[in-house]
């Protein structure tokens, strides 16, 4: 959808691709953009190097064979992408809408860049591909990041707790 940025994405990856051209692109996800965006992938001559893989069952094989994820939304909840992500090991490139800065924290957890930012979202890419040893870093404390604060387990443990002093406060009023 329109609000996931990839419009941007897409110009970003068009630019950073003169200078890399072994970079490539996968977009998961189905939508009323499909059309708008095979254009852009046609009228910038990437249909090489960009794949619209549609729905995507098995998220995981995508974290396996990807180097990074580039989150350009503009307007977001809670994302379980950026999560999955972390716990995946993958380095993250978002942008800078609240919930994203939420959960990514820049230069420690991942990148952020500024929203509807297509110069932005490249800048990003380029930084991501020159500092590779950093953005392990960074994947890696996102991921014990993520275990301590979106773990499932640990989260149903916090409103176990959080339940059982409600109760508590509920019985002895």
């Amino acid at each position: 959808i329109k609000g996931k940025g990839l419009e941007e994405l897409l110009a970003a990856f068009g630019a950073l691709s003169r200078n890399h051209p072994d970079a490539s692109l996968t977009i998961a996800g189905d939508g009323p953009l499909t059309d708008v965006l095979t254009k852009m992938i046609a009228e910038r001559k990437l249909e090489d190097r960009v794949k619209l893989a549609g729905f995507v069952e098995d998220v995981s094989s995508l974290y396996a064979t990807h180097h990074c994820l580039v989150f350009p939304s503009h307007l977001e909840g809670l994302s379980g992408v950026l999560i999955e992500s972390m716990l995946h090991h993958l380095p993250i490139l978002a942008s800078d809408i609240p919930m994203n800065c939420e959960i990514i924290t820049h230069g420690k957890t991942g990148y952020i860049f500024p929203v509807r930012n297509e110069p932005g979202i490249r800048e990003a890419m380029e930084w991501f591909m020159a500092h590779p040893e950093a953005a392990a870093s960074m994947s890696e404390a996102a991921y014990h990041q993520a275990l301590e604060r979106f773990d499932i387990e640990h989260v149903a443990q916090q409103h176990e707790s959080f339940l059982k002093v409600c109760l508590e406060r509920f019985r002895s009023s």
